[in-house]
């Protein structure tokens, strides 16, 4: 009986590699595992990090676009607000109006990139200053914290933006206040689950 190269290579290798256990079909069919999905409030391993939320100053966001069409109107109505000025030996035409809203846009990025907001595995930490001169880094341990507060304002009750107070046995005030966060409760709940892992029954939410 003539082989054929197939039946070759199937009768040299091992039958761990292609017994009746290899086979992914028929009743002995072997079925891939499914990995379960992630559940930040859960996961104490989940690095959580976030800046502030462009919704919770879209108020400000829209009145610098009012300013850019005021800027722009007054360029057009009142070509006198235009001034040429000359420098290294370049002239530049800049409409004074439009001052205004130059200054807005940078403040604008100032508060979303200012601070920097993470939730680690047994601690949380808040960066403010990152764009500023003066930089406050602040690091407290979960298991230090003991109460947290969820603020919202006028317009957060219904954008969902406001801010998330924590507070620890240490300071009668806020050890740290992330402001202008969409869905704080989000990372609240986040905060409250791995607190209550590490020590259950010593912290208290504020909703």
């Amino acid at each position: 009986m003539i082989m054929s190269d197939r039946e070759i290579f199937l009768a040299e290798t091992s039958p761990e590699e292609h017994g009746p256990s290899s086979r992914t079909y028929g009743e002995g069919a072997q079925q891939p595992s499914k990995t379960p999905r992630r559940n930040l409030n859960s996961d104490r391993g989940e690095l959580v990090s976030f800046f502030r939320s462009p919704i919770a100053l879209a108020p400000g966001m829209a009145f610098t676009i009012v300013t850019y069409l005021i800027a722009i109107f007054y360029m057009l109505e009142y070509p006198i607000t235009v001034q040429k000025i000359t420098l290294l030996g370049l002239t530049m035409s800049i409409p004074l109006t439009g001052i205004v809203p130059i200054v807005l846009s940078f403040v604008m990025l100032h508060y979303l990139f200012d601070s920097h907001y993470i939730v680690g595995k047994d601690y949380v930490r808040s960066v403010d200053g990152v764009l500023s001169f003066k930089e406050n880094d602040v690091v407290v341990e979960m298991q230090d914290i003991r109460a947290i507060e969820v603020d919202y304002g006028l317009y957060g009750r219904f954008a969902n933006t406001g801010s998330i107070k924590i507070g620890t046995a240490a300071h009668e005030a806020q050890e740290i206040v992330m402001r202008y966060i969409y869905n704080p409760e989000f990372y609240r709940d986040i905060i409250v689950a791995r607190r209550a892992l590490l020590e259950p029954g010593t912290m208290r939410s504020i909703d």
